[in-house]
Parts: C-alpha cells; sequence; structure tokens
C-alpha cells in the first residue's frame, strides 16, 4: 500500500538567490516509513529512483498558510520551528487550495491517530507486513498483542491472521523491523515472518514480557504440583503411622 496522498511540480524559492524553481513534492501520510512529511526532488524521475531529497516533517509544524496575492501568487508557507520554513508556489488557485487543505489534513490525521493509538490502544501498534507466500496479503496493517497471541488486522478491524506466543520458535529486532519464526502448530505453519514499523522496540518488549510472564506461570504451576505430591507423600506416610498404632492398641 502507497502512503503517497499527492503529488506534482511545484516551484520553492530558494533561500539565498529568492529565485523560484521547479521541483517535484510528494506529501507522505504517517506510516511505519515515517511521520507525515514533504519530500522534495529534483524532478519526477528522481522521485521514482528513490534518488536524493528533502524531508519536510510535517508533525513538526507550526503554522502553515497562503501567502498573501501581493507576495506571491497561489503560494503556500509552511513554518516547521525557528530554524526551518519553506514556501512554494503552484500554477492555479485550484491547486493552492488542493495542496493546502491536503496537508492540513494529514497533519490533524497524524494527530488525531497518534493520540488514539496511545490513548486506547496502548498494545496496538502500526507495523508493515512484508509480502510472505503463506498470507493473503501485504502493507500498512495494525498488530495488536495479548497475554497469549499477536494478532493482524486490517484497515477495517478485520483480523487477518493470528500466531500463539507459546508457539512461536524465535523472535527478535533489528532497526525497524521486528521478526516472528511461527512454529508448525500455527496456522500459517513453519516460516518467518517480518514487520516493520517505527515501534519494533516496543513491539520486541511486549512480546518479551508475554514471554516471560507465561515462563513464570508455567514455573509456578510445577512448583505447586511439586509441593503437592511432596503433600500427599508425607500425608500417606502419617496415614500409615496412624493406622499402625491403632493396630498395636488394638
Amino acid at each position: 500500500m502507497s502512503d503517497i496522498v499527492k503529488q506534482g511540480y511545484v516551484k520553492f524559492q530558494s533561500k539565498n538567490l529568492g529565485i523560484w524553481k521547479k521541483r517535484w513534492l510528494v506529501l507522505k501520510m504517517h506510516s511505519r516509513r515515517g511521520p507525515v512529511r514533504l519530500e522534495k526532488y529534483s524532478d519526477e524521475v528522481a522521485s521514482l529512483s528513490s534518488g536524493k531529497y528533502r524531508m519536510i516533517d510535517l508533525s513538526k509544524v507550526e503554522n502553515i498558510y497562503r501567502l498573501p496575492d501581493f507576495e506571491k501568487k497561489c503560494a503556500i508557507h509552511i513554518t516547521v520551528d525557528c530554524m526551518q520554513s519553506v514556501q512554494f508556489s503552484v500554477d492555479s488557485e485550484l491547486e493552492c487550495e488542493n495542496w493546502l487543505k491536503m496537508i492540513q489534513g494529514e497533519i490533524q490525521g497524524a494527530l488525531i491517530n497518534r493520540v488514539c493509538v496511545n490513548i486506547y490502544s496502548p498494545d496496538s501498534f502500526n507495523v508493515y507486513l512484508t509480502k510472505h507466500p503463506k498470507l493473503p496479503t501485504h502493507g500498512e496493517c495494525t498488530m495488536e498483542i495479548t497475554d497469549t497471541e499477536i494478532r493482524l488486522l486490517n484497515h477495517r478491524d478485520q483480523e487477518i491472521v493470528f500466531w500463539p506466543i507459546n508457539k512461536l520458535r524465535k523472535y527478535g529486532v533489528e532497526r525497524n523491523m521486528f521478526t516472528i519464526e511461527a512454529g508448525r502448530s500455527c496456522v500459517t505453519g513453519e516460516g518467518t515472518f517480518v514487520f516493520e514499523s517505527e515501534a519494533s522496540d516496543d513491539i520486541y518488549s511486549r512480546v518479551n514480557n508475554v514471554i516471560k510472564s507465561q515462563a513464570l506461570a508455567k514455573r509456578n504451576e510445577v512448583s505447586l504440583g511439586v509441593c503437592n505430591r511432596e503433600f500427599c507423600h508425607v500425608l500417606h506416610i502419617l496415614l500409615c503411622f496412624v493406622d499402625h498404632i491403632l493396630v498395636v492398641v488394638w
């Protein structure tokens, strides 16, 4: 699933000379690949070939507005912080309004989503599921981690697949990649599944805590079983001893 919301040629004003230069601009939504942002390329070809670009992190925007026509027609000003601001223009009023609404909408949407996830779903994470032959889909989805399993949900909150945590052979994290190795008793069968996420370290910690809790519960259960067996053994000896005394007295 692409995270591109809008893209096209615009004109950026250079800071040194104040010259307006044509550049390819891409607006991307918040995803596991990064925050809501603008990516500025030299041209469209550079964006398709993953060439060099400058990123403008819109999650830190302080202000965004239309420039007055006497300064520059069909232009937008974005203040990221006291150290960074950008201005770009387009060819028409309609296109300018479209860019402005799209950018503002993505900023607000990312903020609402971040608040909802933090408040209502502490064990839910936005992940990007890499393609795997044993799964019916790939791309952006939600990972839910309970005390017993890992579940993947699509954008409609419908379950895609699940893995019992106690059936995992391995799990690990490297950079922004969280990986699990499922056992043959899982619904997917054996396989290694990879998820990209900004919260990969948090996912690892959550799964690791579940594993530790399950191990502790199992150890306590075993200890209780040993205690019960020892108690029964002692009780049996005492009963035999009492029976022996009764026989002697009789």
